[in-house]
């Protein structure tokens, strides 16, 4: 695993934050956990080009946290880790009435 993308995972399953999480899905034999619940997964990638070369990567992450209902305490516990982090990120919100879930995707960058 990448050592930024373990890094975020370290910080997500310390027990102090109290969010289960999961790179992408959860294992199917374990089954989703009950909300809230937060997967992170790479979007995609760049590189710095010098010298014909990729001189710096970085990986563009999506961490998405699901809800039952509207609730800012987690929230908060979320942005708290991504600041912890020093990771600057911007966040979508969206509800979804078939699912009846809150799904707020928080958007950043880190060293690939």
């Amino acid at each position: 695993m990448n050592e930024e993308l373990k890094r975020l995972y370290d910080a997500f399953k310390d027990p102090a934050v109290g969010i289960p999480y999961a790179y992408n899905i959860f294992p199917t034999d374990s089954g989703c956990p009950s909300f809230p619940y937060v997967t992170a997964f790479v979007t995609d990638g760049q590189g710095f080009q010098a010298d014909d070369g990729n001189y710096h990567d970085v990986m563009n992450i999506s961490l998405v946290l699901f809800t039952k209902d509207k609730n800012p305490t987690v929230e908060d516990t979320v942005r708290s880790v991504l600041k912890s982090l020093e990771l600057p990120y911007t966040w979508t919100e969206n509800y979804s009435p078939d699912e009846r879930m809150y799904a707020i995707t928080y958007q950043f960058t880190m060293n690939a």
